[in-house]
């Protein structure tokens, strides 16, 4: 489901219990865990669900994004989330930052946003 920007982002209260954020925070602190949630806000505010970094702008867009002071600091965590699976390492060294389980999750998002419009449980009658 292409060219859909998210404007909710449901967070499960126990994501920081996820062994992947679990090793991110216990190796690079709870600022990095902060910054990986930061890029998922910004993937879902992404048309596409992914950040592509070979497009004009997006890996200075990313820096300021996640508050870093460069590219080699971007790319360190980039690298960093990949090594623990939060992001797609494949994909990345393809210029492109994805994560397929928020995919999933965005995909199922919008199923339920595209079922609302369409009907469901008719309103109260006030």
């Amino acid at each position: 489901m292409q060219g859909v920007n998210l404007t909710y982002l449901r967070h499960d209260v126990d994501a920081g219990c996820d062994p992947k954020c679990i090793a991110l925070i216990a190796e690079c602190g709870t600022e990095a865990y902060g910054r990986w949630w930061l890029l998922v806000e910004t993937m879902a505010r992404s048309s596409d669900g992914f950040i592509d970094m070979k497009k004009p702008g997006q890996e200075q867009m990313l820096v300021r994004a996640l508050w870093f002071q460069g590219t080699e600091s971007l790319h360190g965590f980039l690298g960093t989330i990949a090594e623990y699976g939060l992001i797609d390492a494949g994909k990345l060294a393809e210029g492109k930052v994805m994560s397929d389980s928020f995919l999933r999750r965005r995909e199922q998002m919008i199923a339920k946003v595209e079922a609302g419009q369409k009907g469901g449980r008719p309103r109260k009658k006030e």
